[in-house]
């Protein structure tokens, strides 16, 4: 996962979350869901925060890759729908005629 990639990239260069969050200029909660299942950095924060850890290329690429790999997680991914759901997506109660009848 992302989040705890993350997290260790910025701890085996010692740098704080004090120190990330000043360089960063967001806010702890933030700092705290990236670095946990929550959410994902946008791409322009993952790169900043990429080049403060001092990520190598092979460390970059293996961020990218799970940032990318995000969508596919219970925790982020929306519900898919049953496609006998969406053959009557909208045929709501408003769809009736005036007899009741679709």
């Amino acid at each position: 996962m992302l989040g705890p990639y993350l997290r260790s990239l910025r701890t085996a260069n010692g740098i704080s979350a004090a120190d990330a969050l000043r360089s960063l200029g967001v806010p702890r909660s933030t700092l705290y869901s990236w670095e946990g299942p929550i959410s994902r950095p946008d791409p322009v924060q993952l790169g900043r925060m990429l080049d403060l850890y001092g990520a190598s290329e092979i460390q970059r690429a293996e961020a990218w890759r799970l940032r990318a790999h995000m969508g596919d997680e219970p925790s982020s991914a929306p519900a898919a729908q049953p496609a006998s759901s969406l053959a009557t997506a909208g045929a709501g109660a408003g769809d009736l005629d005036a007899d009741g009848v679709r």
